[in-house]
């Protein structure tokens, strides 16, 4: 590896004279406005291009240092990249998916951007793509004030996709269609307010599912909260868990559960870990039923 780290360094543009066969380069926390084609010209052996944190969004940058022109992403910037395997570019305020990124990518990360429609068109070429993180591009403090929308067969295309995280986005349902190659979901701290029965349906392998802050127990939060109506809890269909058996880790934090009906866990008899924490359940886990099904809970 060779490694080129270019970390805060009040970069104003991406510099010359980095050296043609460096593999991971990190331009995060500088003002770079804009990457094009040429900007990675002779660098074709980069596996990694950290390019955090170039303008960040208002309510989450520094005070003294607003960025208020985005980061511009010409057309075609990355696709000569034909070795790119991760891409880094959360908090630049990026209004889409950029176009034409190589097919090479395994993680792609925009997590805290102002990105609130998903297209399958935007994501059609990353065939290889194992990790996708789209978080916080629309939550309190990086607020975007409009439903988060993910077309229908967004995530189609995503054959290899292992981790999809979306938390933090105002994501109103499940999305559909999600790969079935998925190992780690995460949708905590969205405003779900119903898991349907075969939401999950296809997502045999999923070893990883948060749910948390869906319909959050809001009292005494050090944060901005908002409950479900009348305070209602997450409503979890009764077979809503019931494709996967490969889960190891459910977490349903803050979720205002006020009971916990033991057929959720007739088939997650490989279950390790269960965080039922913030929610009301005082009376519940006193007779903890449940808990006969699930013989290899450590926590």
């Amino acid at each position: 590896h060779v490694i080129v780290d270019c970390t805060d360094k009040h970069l104003t543009a991406i510099p010359g004279g980095i050296p043609t066969n460096a593999t991971n380069l990190t331009l995060t926390i500088n003002h770079i406005a804009s990457i094009t084609p040429a900007s990675f010209q002779q660098l074709d052996h980069l596996v990694e291009i950290d390019f955090r944190c170039n303008c960040i969004p208002v309510r989450l940058g520094p005070k003294d240092n607003l960025c208020t022109r985005r980061l511009q992403i010409k057309p075609s910037s990355f696709s000569k990249l034909t070795y790119l395997k991760a891409l880094y570019l959360d908090g630049n305020q990026l209004l889409e998916i950029p176009r034409d990124l190589p097919p090479s990518l395994q993680l792609l990360s925009l997590e805290a951007n102002n990105i609130f429609w998903i297209m399958k068109e935007n994501l059609t070429e990353l065939a290889n793509l194992e990790m996708l993180y789209l978080g916080q591009n629309c939550y309190y403090r990086n607020p975007c004030n409009v439903s988060f929308s993910i077309e229908k067969d967004a995530f189609l295309s995503l054959r290899n996709l292992k981790l999809l995280s979306l938390k933090d986005n105002n994501i109103s349902a499940v999305p559909t269609v999600l790969p079935s190659t998925l190992t780690e979901l995460f949708l905590y701290n969205n405003i779900i307010a119903k898991i349907q029965e075969d939401d999950f349906n296809n997502l045999s392998q999923l070893q990883v599912l948060d749910l948390s802050g869906n319909c959050p127990r809001c009292y005494n939060v050090p944060f901005p909260c908002t409950p479900c109506e009348n305070n209602a809890p997450l409503q979890i269909h009764l077979h809503a868990f019931d494709a996967l058996t490969e889960l190891q880790v459910l977490r349903l934090h803050s979720n205002s559960l006020q009971y916990v009906p033991q057929r959720w866990f007739q088939n997650l008899n490989k279950l390790k870990e269960l965080d039922l924490s913030q929610n009301f359940l005082a009376k519940e886990i006193g007779d903890a039923k449940f808990l006969h099904l699930l013989p290899n809970l450590v926590k």
